[in-house]
């Protein structure tokens, strides 16, 4: 985060947000990490906040849609190995009979988010995630690989992503603003 921030401070003040949408493509920092970089590093939240949301929006919808194809390429050549007409959904969608078959074992970490996706669903893995170290850059490929509807990940981590981003950018203002430190 500090390099971040110092990245972001180190650009002409007409660049820093653009450096604050930049900032948002990393995980771990995000959009509500972009947004409080931003706000610390003098930009208004009115701008730090919604560059914040596009920037993360674009490569969780990126890593999304790259997982759903990388998914449905994956099911479709299984699907010609077994001699099956079409995946288990329209969409290589995960169907209990489909659960286990021709699955590889599982790394510890991703058998970890997959106990979890499963536990808290999409709604909840999108919104607790963030707060049990793991981002949506994470969450949501892993959870469209595990079958879940790419467009309703992207629902659910747009409204995380919304959320987090301001709550994160403009309780950051208020708090400065509090201090006297900002206007």
């Amino acid at each position: 985060m500090g390099t971040a921030r110092e990245f972001v401070m180190g650009l002409p003040e007409a660049l820093q947000g653009v450096g604050v949408f930049l900032v948002s493509f990393i995980p771990f920092v995000e959009g509500e990490g972009a947004a409080i970089i931003g706000v610390l590093a003098g930009i208004s939240p009115w701008l730090a906040v919604p560059v914040g949301i596009v920037g993360n929006f674009l490569v969780v919808a990126l890593l999304v849609y790259a997982a759903h194809g990388a998914r449905g390429a994956l099911m479709g050549r299984r699907a010609a190995r077994r001699g099956d007409r079409a995946p288990a959904t329209a969409d290589g969608g995960w169907t209990p009979e489909s659960a286990g078959r021709d699955r590889a074992p599982e790394s510890a970490s991703r058998a970890l988010l997959r106990e979890r996706f499963e536990r808290w669903g999409v709604p909840g893995l999108s919104l607790i995630g963030p707060w049990v170290f793991v981002p949506g850059h994470v969450a949501a490929p892993a959870m469209v690989s595990f079958g879940a509807s790419r467009d309703y990940v992207m629902v659910w981590q747009t409204v995380a992503i919304v959320l987090y981003t301001a709550v994160g950018g403009l309780l950051t203002h208020g708090i400065l603003a509090r201090m006297g430190v900002v206007g």
